[in-house]
Formats: C-alpha cells, structure tokens, sequence
C-alpha cells in the first residue's frame, strides 16, 4: 500500500521571518540558511489569492500596488506551509 506524505502546516514558526512588518510592500523573506527554494502566497482577508511566486530563492517581495491591509502570507519549503501576517501600511 503506497504511503501519501502529508503537507506539515505550521502557524506559529520562527523559522521563517517577514521584514519589515509592517511594510510599504517591499519586504523580505528570512530564512535561517541562504538560498533557500520556497514559493509564496499572498491572500488577502477575503479569501482572494493576490500574489503567488513558485520555486524562487529570491528574498525580496514586491507587493505595494496592494491595497493597505492584513494579508496572510502562505509560504511552502519542502514539505512545509507556515502561514504568517504582513501588514500592508
């Protein structure tokens, strides 16, 4: 029987950071090793997906068209998902 290997979902990590936050919309994804692969969402409070970027090792993100608000910020390395907050100001 062929094991399925399940997405680990961690909310509360300090494994991965968000800087500045609050942010004008450029901010930066921190890891604790350089280099790091991951991909990104950003959803907004409504549910609606307003940014994605798949398998990058780029730190910096560009979101200032957004509108000022609370954004979950859904982040995959691996085969992890941690989920963090940015505030959009």
């Amino acid at each position: 029987m062929a094991q399925t290997e399940e997405n680990e979902i961690i909310e509360l990590s300090d494994e991965i950071i968000l800087y500045p936050n609050p942010s004008d919309g450029n901010f930066y994804v921190g890891f604790s090793a350089l280099d790091e692969i991951y991909s990104i969402e950003i959803i907004s409070f409504a549910g609606q997906k307003v940014f994605e970027k798949q398998n990058t090792s780029d730190p910096a993100i560009s979101v200032s068209h957004l509108a000022k608000g609370i954004y979950l910020v859904k982040i995959t390395k691996d085969s992890k998902t941690i989920i963090k907050n940015i505030v959009i100001k």
